[in-house]
């Protein structure tokens, strides 16, 4: 493992979050992520973006911050969230 970085298998989660626009709404370019700093770009060929939960706006939110504040003990991870979350919400 490098400094700064978490090993990650297939089927992983990267970044748990929400949207009323979809994929193709919220990625529209298909780029997932992207690091200008560490050169990095992430697109539909290394992630894939997958629908866990549709429900309320309110229920959605609760959801998505339970996964993200329970992502160590879930994940098998020492990580405190998510790799692709930047920040608590």
């Amino acid at each position: 493992m490098l400094n700064g970085f978490e090993a990650m298998h297939a089927e992983e989660v990267w970044k748990v979050g929400m949207t009323c626009n979809g994929q193709n709404g919220r990625y529209p370019s298909g780029v997932f992520y992207s690091s200008t700093k560490n050169r990095i770009v992430l697109t539909e060929r290394q992630l894939r973006y997958s629908v866990i939960f549709r429900g309320t706006y309110k229920q959605t939110l609760i959801l998505e911050k339970l996964l993200i504040y329970t992502y160590s003990s879930w994940s098998g991870h020492n990580l405190i969230k998510p790799p692709g979350c930047k920040i608590f919400r």
